[in-house]
């Protein structure tokens, strides 16, 4: 269909009007504003605008409005503004309340008038923190005396004197010494915990230098305090899975020689250095008798309670009892990967497959638990 002579020369709003428009809009955004600083910068860019449009339409008498209205709004706006902030000086208790009346000071500083008063008070806020701060570190060094204080008083006295003892030498970051002092009354209800709690420190510390292998040892007498078991399987898969056969390696807490990879070495055949002493056996004929099933039902029952956790227990393929929490992770073994009894012995005929990987001073009589580990 062919234009019309009024389509064709029909044309948009001008420049000026567009110019116009845009300076209106944001004389009546004010409306919307909070903050006083950006309803005074909307009514000066309006006015600069209605500065350039010069005599068109009621521009000259806007720019007016829109000035008046900014002088007006700042002057209230700061005014207000720095009441708010001696009030919130005034009331300040924390260090928190002198940042809050600080934050309200450093609104004032781009407005010339205000500038000085701004400064003041950002000076007098930042003595604010810097008293509380002092008083903090006092408080600090008050608790510190007080805490050697009581060591002093009630050493020697009662065994309670190791628990306040082994404190005093954690606060200090002395965690060995603090561990020595748990060690006198580990028999008492809540050293064990904070033993285990200065492990995990040790270890930690051992951590974050690099010395992961002094580490995963540490980390593993930790027991379950936080997430100590998970960072302890974490670094036996990641020892074992570099581990050659032949070579040892570190697992449940004792010492072991790998006799077998599979599963593109995802999966490895573990037999332990040292057989079983007289103190891990039975006592009595059930220590002298221990063999074929009865030895299986050892092994993979008071044997696998006594020496592993239950992340270890996973990493074998044993069936848990429980679920339980470690670090933020939920340990448990899926149906598909449990394995009734985990942990053997090896049989005769087969002791000369691996005579070449066997641990040293091998003992034929002895008792060498084997298991089978996934690294998955």
């Amino acid at each position: 269909m062919a234009l019309s002579k009024e389509d064709i020369f029909k044309t948009g709003p001008s420049p000026e009007e567009e110019k116009y428009n845009t300076a209106v809009e944001l004389m009546d955004a004010i409306d919307c504003v909070e903050r006083f600083e950006r309803a005074v910068t909307s009514l000066r860019s309006a006015a600069a605008m209605f500065e350039e449009l010069g005599d068109y339409e009621d521009a000259r008498k806007r720019r007016k409005q829109c000035a008046d209205k900014a002088d007006q709004i700042e002057r209230e706006g700061c005014e207000k503004t720095l009441q708010t902030a001696k009030d919130m000086y005034d009331k300040a208790k924390t260090k928190s309340d002198y940042i809050a009346a600080n934050s309200e000071y450093r609104r004032l500083k781009k407005f010339a008038a205000y500038a000085d008063k701004a400064e003041a008070g950002d000076k007098a806020c930042h003595a604010g923190i810097r008293k509380i701060e002092t008083r903090k570190v006092y408080k600090r060094r008050a608790i510190a005396l007080a805490v050697i204080v009581v060591i002093c008083t009630v050493i020697m006295v009662t065994p309670l004197s190791y628990i306040v003892k082994g404190f005093g030498h954690k606060m200090f970051g002395d965690y060995k010494a603090a561990i020595n002092s748990y060690d006198q009354v580990e028999y008492l209800p809540g050293v064990g915990k904070m033993k285990k709690s200065c492990y995990y420190k040790i270890a930690k510390k051992y951590d974050d230098d690099n010395h992961h292998k002094k580490a995963m040892k540490v980390y593993r007498l930790a027991g379950a305090y936080a997430d100590a078991e998970h960072r302890t399987t974490r670094y036996q898969k990641r020892f074992m899975r570099k581990a050659e056969i032949g070579t040892k390696v570190y697992y449940a807490g004792m010492r072991w020689m790998v006799l077998d990879k599979a599963l593109l070495g995802e999966k490895a055949m573990l037999i332990r250095s040292t057989p079983l002493s007289k103190d891990e056996l039975p006592s009595g004929k059930e220590g002298e008798n221990l063999k074929g099933k009865k030895l299986t039902e050892f092994l993979n029952g008071k044997f696998t309670s006594a020496n592993f956790s239950d992340r270890e227990k996973v990493m074998m393929g044993k069936e848990i009892t429980a679920k339980k929490r470690a670090g933020m992770q939920t340990v448990e073994t899926k149906k598909e990967d449990i394995v009734k009894n985990p942990i053997f012995v090896l049989p005769e005929d087969t002791i000369s497959e691996y005579k070449d990987n066997l641990p040293p001073n091998w003992d034929p009589n002895g008792i060498y638990p084997v298991v089978w580990v996934s690294f998955r």
